[in-house]
């Protein structure tokens, strides 16, 4: 019994670091959003440029998640450019861009894993019914059932998830490339403005 509440106990703590990062993490979604985009021919070279207008921006700010088993603060980029060292060896290691945003959606799909359905159903704004015997499930708990339903259902809230982030953060990117365009011709227009 003791072992059981143990494990229940792992399992939330999990599932309140998985919470962080999905809510709190706004740098670290923004990166997860930029790599599916970057590898998504359907969004396009106009919303790849438009990216860079909140890729920038995430990549300089602190992307501080939580790790999902001590709960305990990591910095994405720092440790992303620390992994990357060969042997260990100061300033010997190497980290793309691309790496970065691999990394970033990585803690992403095992934050998702951590959670339960019924979060996720609220992060994505799903309001329709869903099954009892799936709300307070853990993701995790669908995607090792042997039942291959299970596994279905959760690959597709992870991918219904994703999408959602992605095109979230390719509509914002258009929007704020949007707002530079005019506030581009704003400085032309009328450079006392910008004093």
């Amino acid at each position: 019994m003791a072992d059981e509440r143990t494990d229940q106990e792992k399992m939330e703590g999990r599932r309140n670091a998985g919470l962080y990062n999905l809510t709190e993490c706004d740098a670290l979604k923004t990166l997860a959003a930029t790599y599916g985009i970057s590898n998504d021919s359907n969004y396009g070279s106009t919303v790849e440029g438009a990216m860079d207008t909140i890729y920038i921006p995430a990549l300089r700010s602190d992307v501080k998640t939580k790790n999902l088993n001590s709960g305990e603060d990591q910095d994405l980029v720092k440790d992303s450019i620390l992994g990357s060292r060969q042997g260990g060896k100061f300033l010997s290691g190497h980290i793309s861009e691309y790496a970065i945003t691999e990394e970033a959606t990585k803690v992403i799909h095992q934050s998702l894993i951590s959670v339960k359905v019924s979060d996720v159903l609220g992060l994505i704004d799903y309001s329709g019914d869903v099954s009892e015997s799936y709300k307070d499930k853990y993701l995790a708990e669908l995607i090792n059932s042997e039942n291959e339903k299970d596994k279905e259902i959760a690959k597709q809230i992870i991918g219904t998830y994703m999408e959602k982030l992605t095109g979230d953060s390719a509509a914002d990117a258009l929007k704020q490339r949007s707002k530079n365009l005019v506030g581009g011709l704003e400085r032309v227009l009328n450079p006392e403005s910008i004093n």
